[in-house]
């Protein structure tokens, strides 16, 4: 494979990880398994749920970023911070990233909203036999508190000179107070929005599929697209604010490459 087309392909990849949610950091981590620098930027929009397990969807234009000079990375998953490749086939990945919560118009009525936070993030991914297998831990560093991990599978598969698709498969888990913080209803709340009180437990929080594509317009200009999908489990499903246990997300974003190319073999 022309080292143009796996590059093009792999910087859309990651691009595409912030609006498909933390079960597409498979397919960032396929990106920085590549292992060669590149300054991707472009323009994103995405549909996403308003919050996760919400029944409205909302419009979101977002910037394109995925950064890799040296050891240094910042990209739209795992955000600002540093990977290195401690053997062949083994990406580790370590930064400050973002934990979106959700805003009080999103949120049913009398339910405070859930301010975004900043979030230390670690991932390691390994590549055998065409498979990106990742296994990631955040843990927020706001008022979202708590601890997420998660787990993926992803199968790079070239469908042309200029196309490139990965269908993925995850699962994650969040512990107590994450997930109380973000599914549970407080006594002050359950009185302003007429919902039960609601104390959520951690364990498995969802499991997920999707696939991405990217379209190598040119060898600087690309195009990425993805459709995921998430069925919330557990206590997390259970929570009055739950109207959708199924949510979708789609993304789309059209981004440039800077810099030097590499020659075409």
């Amino acid at each position: 494979m022309a080292p143009i087309v796996r590059k093009q392909c792999l910087a859309g990849i990651g691009i595409a990880a912030l609006l498909v949610g933390i079960p597409a950091n498979a397919q960032s981590g396929a990106a920085a398994a590549a292992g060669r620098d590149r300054i991707v930027v472009g323009a994103s929009v995405g549909v996403v749920p308003g919050y996760q397990g919400s029944d409205a969807m909302r419009v979101l234009p977002l910037p394109a970023i995925d950064i890799r000079q040296g050891w240094f990375i910042a990209n739209m998953f795992n955000g600002i911070g540093v990977a290195f490749e401690p053997q062949k086939n083994v990406t580790v990945t370590g930064g400050v990233t973002f934990v979106q919560g959700y805003r009080k118009r999103d949120a049913p009525a009398g339910i405070d909203s859930l301010a975004d936070a900043a979030g230390a993030r670690v991932t390691v991914s390994i590549r055998e036999r065409g498979l990106v297998a990742t296994l990631g831990m955040t843990r927020s560093l706001g008022v979202t508190d708590g601890t997420l991990a998660d787990a993926s599978l992803a199968y790079p598969i070239r469908a042309g000179n200029r196309l490139f698709v990965i269908p993925s498969a995850s699962i994650s888990w969040a512990d107590r107070r994450y997930t109380d913080r973000y599914f549970g209803i407080s006594a002050a709340e359950a009185i302003q929005s007429g919902l039960p009180r609601y104390r959520a437990n951690g364990g498995i929080r969802d499991i997920g599929a999707g696939i991405t594509a990217n379209y190598r317009l040119s060898p600087r200009w690309g195009l990425t697209g993805s459709v995921r999908g998430t069925r919330l489990v557990g206590d997390a499903a259970d929570s009055p604010l739950v109207r959708r246990r199924t949510n979708v997300a789609a993304f789309a974003a059209i981004t440039y490459r800077f810099g030097r190319m590499p020659r075409s073999r």
